[in-house]
């Protein structure tokens, strides 16, 4: 399970994100582990582009204005 992954407004579309992911994916496609996140509704677009796919959607309070996330998965075992 990913946790939180924040990039800084300023330093957004530069592909840190998308790197730092790419260290995750690549370590549970050696492993064969399937990687599992919540994401914000900023980070969906990131997360479908690197292959992860929508769990459900989590009506999670207390955590700020946005209160919609939603779990994705990404499965190696999907990609043989």
């Amino acid at each position: 399970y990913v946790g939180t992954i924040c990039v800084k407004d300023e330093w957004r579309g530069r592909g840190g994100g998308k790197k730092l992911m790419e260290v995750a994916i690549n370590r549970c496609r050696e492993e064969r582990l399937p990687l599992t996140l919540t994401a914000t509704e900023n980070g969906v677009w990131l997360y479908r582009k690197l292959g992860f796919e929508k769990l459900e959607m989590l009506d999670i309070k207390g955590f700020g204005k946005d209160d919609k996330y939603e779990m994705m998965v990404w499965d190696p075992r999907k990609r043989e």
